[in-house]
């Protein structure tokens, strides 16, 4: 699934909430990981961020 960049996670074992704009902060980057999605209704799942040069943001 998609989710919106103003969305926060928990990488794994962690207690605090991230951004997910945090992930991928340039162009370029890329990220994958075990986390926590959802504040509300959470789900345990891998995170996969990147952001390519034709995008204007970071796709999550």
């Amino acid at each position: 699934m998609r989710i919106n960049q103003q969305g926060q996670f928990q990488h794994h074992g962690q207690q605090e909430w991230c951004l997910l704009t945090s992930l991928v902060a340039k162009v370029g980057t890329q990220w994958k990981g075990l986390v926590t999605c959802f504040k509300t209704n959470s789900i345990e799942c891998t995170l996969v961020g990147r952001w390519d040069e034709d995008y204007t943001d970071t796709q999550c």
